[in-house]
């Protein structure tokens, strides 16, 4: 997976770079430069999707095997700067309540993955003008946000493709590679529904 992964990336940033050059020619259309940009969006949907295969077949054949202290506190205040330009322009309001910091040992690259896409998910999946709030405790943390949509079933929330992710853009990998990191760092990942949707990710119980 990892060798095909590989060899499809390369063609396909060749020919995402070839359309935006040819989108460029002002001699097109419009009607040519819209079916340009489809095409476009089509490959740079496939690149993220093939990006996220090679991530989840990394994680499973555990090759992020090198761990440290970390700190999720510095992974919240570092990610929640790096969204905040988009969530400044959807006026999302996101509350950070910081509890105690939670350090864990474990592979900071994935941990920094794992809180990126828990987050990105509550945005994603936000309205405008909608909330986010990020609770951080000494063994666990939850992110809440705000939707127009109502409770999903959590029985394949966390399936690789899953058909709830209708977003543009999303390639339904998301959280299939939340639930594989904390299955690898023996972690717990859970979804409920209280008028927001919540995940929360915590130590497993002994």
């Amino acid at each position: 997976i990892e060798n095909a992964s590989h060899e499809m990336q390369t063609p396909l940033a060749i020919g995402i770079n070839k359309l935006e050059l040819l989108a460029g020619d002002d001699n097109l259309s419009r009607e040519q430069t819209e079916k340009i940009g489809s095409i476009i969006e089509a490959f740079q949907h496939l690149s993220g999707l093939n990006k996220s295969l090679l991530l989840l077949s990394k994680i499973e054949n555990k090759q992020f095997m090198s761990e440290e202290e970390v700190s999720f506190d510095e992974i919240f205040s570092k990610i929640i700067q790096d969204f905040s330009d988009y969530t400044e322009f959807q006026k999302i309001e996101i509350t950070y309540l910081k509890e105690e910091d939670w350090a864990i040992r474990m592979n900071k690259d994935i941990a920094e993955i794992l809180v990126m896409n828990v987050v990105k998910n509550a945005i994603v999946h936000n309205h405008a003008g909608g909330e986010l709030i990020i609770r951080l405790a000494s063994t666990c943390f939850t992110v809440e946000n705000t939707s127009d949509k109502p409770m999903i079933p959590a029985y394949n929330l966390f399936q690789r493709f899953n058909k709830n992710s209708k977003s543009k853009g999303s390639t339904g990998l998301g959280l299939a590679i939340v639930k594989a990191i904390s299955d690898l760092s023996g972690l717990s990942i859970s979804y409920s529904y209280n008028n927001r949707h919540i995940f929360k990710v915590s130590e497993k119980l002994m």
